[in-house]
């Protein structure tokens, strides 16, 4: 009877306690910048638990591959100049010397010199998709999201981007997510000084962290539960 009891009083605690997913929302604008509602964010994506520690290895990741590793010096075998040996080897009072090109002789070769060489590091899959997810989640908890209905610009026009931005109150550094590659739209705001824009399916971690604010497309947005729930490839920076 006392066993009966207390799986009864553990059943009631975990009734009375039901788990509620949080509902992540986001304000959205019109395509003149024009605050019309919000809009409810995916929390499969924007909804995931930080991760720390695998967001600053993705980091390490994209800026290791940013680097080039083209430094290079000549050794004593690519530098010009003769082979022959400068004087004889004994009689001369002067030490003895093999080539003009010894990397102690001015203009000689250079000694354990830079070479170039590949800094490329690799993240799995699986891990660098769970770093941007993360990403986007720690952008979403900061209220650093906003999305705009749709943008429409038949040439490119750097003032319109200024004035939606400012209506839209957005300050700071700011990354445009685009549903796809428009000339017209990434000319305008690429011309100000502290935004960009990049399509949906480019989307990097580091990317994300480097903006103080993601303004989605709608249609992007839409577009980003196909490709980062659905299993489409990430970006390959």
């Amino acid at each position: 009877m006392e066993k009966q009891t207390k799986v009864k009083k553990t059943k009631e605690k975990v009734e009375a306690k039901p788990s509620r997913s949080k509902v992540l929302k986001a304000p959205l604008f019109s395509g003149e910048g024009e605050l019309i509602g919000e809009i409810s964010l995916n929390t499969e994506i924007f909804g995931n638990k930080v991760n720390e520690k695998l967001i600053a290895q993705a980091l390490r990741v994209y800026l290791a591959n940013q680097r080039l590793g083209a430094a290079s010096t000549k050794t004593r075998s690519e530098v010009e100049g003769s082979g022959a040996k400068p004087w004889r080897q004994k009689g001369t009072g002067r030490a003895r010397a093999g080539s003009k090109r010894a990397p102690h002789w001015k203009g000689g070769g250079v000694a354990h010199g830079p070479r170039p060489k590949s800094f490329n590091l690799e993240l799995p899959k699986k891990m660098k998709r769970k770093a941007l997810l993360s990403a986007l989640s720690a952008k979403a908890s900061e209220n650093e999201i906003v999305i705009i209905d749709k943008i429409v610009f038949k040439e490119p026009k750097t003032k319109t981007a200024a004035n939606l931005l400012a209506k839209m109150r957005v300050k700071g550094k700011s990354l445009v997510i685009l549903e796809s590659k428009d000339e017209a739209v990434k000319k305008s705001f690429n011309n100000l000084p502290k935004t960009n824009t990049e399509p949906v399916e480019n989307l990097t971690t580091y990317e994300i962290l480097n903006n103080k604010s993601l303004i989605f497309t709608k249609r992007a947005l839409e577009k980003a539960d196909n490709w980062y729930i659905g299993g489409g490839s990430l970006g390959s920076k």
